[in-house]
């Protein structure tokens, strides 16, 4: 896994990031540990290098060259309208209360908005365009009134341009259209406003609208528990989908509440760093599809610093390193089935490293997690879930935990390597556990506990796996055959 991080700082986004005397920090760093190391030495030195270079970025990556803009179009106007009626196009019932928050927050209680319809404006002509529509719309602190994209909109915000959204007036940003980030910077500026200290600009991308963002920087954003203030949000609603998924590529996300897809199909997060998030960096709720590779969360608040919800179907988490997180790494629930977490560190969990509730057909193979201070990786009523080449070290509680399955369930772990935790494995009503090449030489001194601890003997005669064992509650399997919830794992 950490050949992987290697390659990513040297030739991934991370090498954008550590620029100048951090790149010399990381290859220092680099030099003096070894590719596999998971002490926590290694760890520590290689978390303080990244939250280093990180901490100097203040902007996007500079590069010598950027995607092009799409053109703009002479049609393309900016007009005024009222804020109300984007607010009555993304009412949820449960976020009336954040809906009245953005209404007191506007200045001097007023309802003023623009509106960007007709085609596409790069950001410069639209805040050129909103001094002359409205004399007030910008000051000091940035854009002063809530921006529309409508859906025949899209806005560019190209290299080195800056939308700056003035918290103290109640500005944000409501995209029907496209909204395209290429090399720019969208944040929120300013003291909060007196008649509403909670609110903070956001930038929601709601019916049909696309979000597509590369090398992006995204700050201070957020405010609320509902999906749509949330920071940077992409809210799907209506009868017709987006005509192309929304994408955040190599891009930095500071101080934002979270970034969130509700109901999105096949959004991409890739490349991306995420650092000083108020609530959980990351939430996928009822997105189909969803794919986050290649990036780095360096801590982050909320009951997981990426949570998987609300039936989201066929995640795939794939080389990315989670530090500090604030409760667990990763939580899987609500039904959201077909996840798959690939080559992935969660380190120094508060909680778990991963938590899966209730989703099925989850596959974990590659991954690390070191030091959580409860379990490693928990997994409640998953079925059909395969462990897959991963390593649980130094966890609090056990290494893995199986629990709240039929008998006739099965659970598939090879090739996995358990390392002073606790215990290595421990179950509650796990099903069966298919165990296969798992190495449990260094777990001394408790290998198995709960309902299978019972059945340690057999486990202690062959401490490397080389012969295949089944392990059920009791030591009895079950006399009705087991069942296959998922397809199989390749390799069975």
């Amino acid at each position: 896994m950490f050949s992987g991080l290697l390659r990513r700082l040297a030739f991934g986004p991370l090498g954008a990031v550590l620029a100048g005397l951090a790149v010399m920090a990381v290859a220092q760093t680099a030099a003096a540990t070894q590719p596999d190391d998971l002490t926590e030495a290694g760890l520590e030195a290689r978390y303080h290098a990244l939250a280093t270079a990180t901490a100097a970025r203040t902007g996007p990556a500079q590069r010598p060259a950027t995607p092009a803009l799409p053109p703009t179009d002479p049609q393309a106007r900016l007009t005024p309208t009222d804020i109300r009626i984007p607010l009555l196009a993304m009412a949820r019932a449960s976020e009336a209360r954040s809906q009245a928050t953005i209404l007191a927050a506007q200045a001097s209680g007023g309802t003023r908005a623009l509106s960007l319809s007709g085609g596409a404006m790069r950001l410069s002509d639209v805040l050129t365009a909103a001094d002359q529509t409205l004399p007030d719309a910008t000051g000091p602190h940035g854009l002063r009134l809530p921006l529309i994209i409508e859906q025949d909109a899209a806005l560019l915000i190209g290299p080195t341009q800056k939308l700056d959204l003035d918290r103290s007036a109640g500005a944000f940003v409501a995209n029907f259209g496209t909204l395209t980030v290429t090399g720019g910077s969208i944040r929120s500026q300013g003291p909060a406003p007196v008649s509403a200290p909670d609110f903070a600009p956001f930038v929601v991308t709601t019916g049909q609208g696309i979000l597509a963002a590369e090398n992006a920087y995204f700050e201070g954003l957020g405010f609320g528990h509902g999906p749509s203030f949330a920071g940077v949000s992409v809210v799907a609603k209506g009868l017709y989908r987006p005509a192309t998924p929304s994408i955040l590529r190599d891009t930095l996300v500071r101080n934002v509440r979270s970034l969130t897809f509700v109901g999105a199909g096949a959004p991409l997060v890739s490349g991306t760093i995420f650092t000083q998030m108020r609530g959980p960096s990351v939430i996928l709720q009822g997105t189909q599809d969803a794919r986050i590779e290649n990036s780095v969360f360096l801590g982050g608040s909320g009951r997981g610093t990426l949570q998987i919800t609300g039936a989201a179907q066929g995640t795939l988490i794939t080389g990315s390193d989670i530090y500090l997180p604030h409760q667990s790494g990763i939580t899987i629930e609500s039904g959201s089935h077909g996840t798959t977490l690939h080559d992935t560190l969660v380190w120094r969990a508060h909680h778990h490293g991963v938590l899966s509730d209730a989703s099925d057909c989850l596959t974990l193979r590659g991954l690390r997690v070191v030091a959580a201070r409860h379990g490693g990786a928990v997994l409640r009523g998953s079925r059909g879930a395969a462990v897959i080449d991963s390593d649980f070290v130094a966890s609090g509680h056990a290494g893995l935990m199986v629990a709240d399955l039929p008998g006739t369930a099965e659970t598939r772990i090879e090739g996995n390597r358990f390392q002073g935790n606790r215990s290595g494995l421990e179950t509650a009503a796990p099903g069966h556990l298919l165990l296969i090449g798992n190495d449990f030489s260094d777990q001394f001194p408790r290998f198995l506990d709960g309902d299978v601890e019972a059945q340690t003997p057999r486990l202690l005669r062959d401490l490397r796996g080389a012969a295949p064992i089944t392990l059920a509650a009791g030591g009895r399997a079950q006399a009705a055959p087991l069942t296959r919830a998922c397809a199989p794992v390749e390799g069975q």
